[in-house]
């Protein structure tokens, strides 16, 4: 039997030119509805666009990068069921 490998999610920002505007850390959590410690996990894990540093205290991720990462996340979530009461 063939040994199973498993395969990493896509990553769909690699490949593209950085494009500014830049979304700075702090603001991800704003628009991307998740905690700063989940974004960090998901850079972590490689399932989220990583940090570039654009100043000494300050880092972001280019605007594109978080776009097709958006996208990304709708098109390959499983719609969610309606619970009837």
């Amino acid at each position: 039997m063939a040994a199973q490998h498993n395969q990493l999610p896509p990553k769909p920002w690699e490949g593209l030119p950085p494009e500014l505007p830049f979304v700075r850390a702090k603001d991800l959590p704003l628009k991307t509805g998740l905690s700063s410690s989940q974004i960090y996990e998901l850079i972590d894990e490689g399932e989220f666009p990583p940090l570039v540093k654009i100043a000494p205290r300050a880092s972001g991720v280019p605007s594109n990068w978080l776009q097709v990462w958006l996208e990304f996340r709708v098109e390959t979530s499983a719609p969610r069921r309606r619970r009837i009461a």
